[in-house]
């Protein structure tokens, strides 16, 4: 056995494993989040675009909502989505907020 592959093979191991954990951290995280978002309000779509980066490009949907309880409009923003949405703006839309932390969301898109 080399030297070369003497080390390679854990360390190979030790990174593959870190990166499981990684993403299993963000997907427990992201779930958790989704399930405190309970309240369900209606927000009008204000932009529509295509967005790309470094990371991945996509189709991005904004939409805001304004209550009478909040000094500035609240902005959501979509992931990253692979089609084109049948939304237009000045549509509404479903969001699902964290009634105690509103930058908790997921928005409703059934395309």
């Amino acid at each position: 056995m080399t030297i070369f592959n003497s080390w390679l093979m854990p360390l190979l191991i030790i990174l593959s494993l870190a990166l499981f954990l990684l993403i299993g951290g963000m997907i427990r995280s992201r779930q958790r989040a989704s399930r405190k978002c309970t309240q369900a309000i209606t927000a009008t779509i204000t932009d529509i675009h295509i967005e790309a980066s470094n990371i991945s490009n996509g189709w991005v949907v904004t939409a805001q909502w304004s209550s009478l309880f909040l000094t500035q409009p609240l902005v959501f923003v979509s992931p990253h989505l692979s089609y084109r949405p049948h939304y237009r703006i000045g549509d509404t839309i479903l969001i699902y907020i964290n009634p105690n932390k509103p930058s908790d969301y997921r928005m409703q898109l059934n395309d």
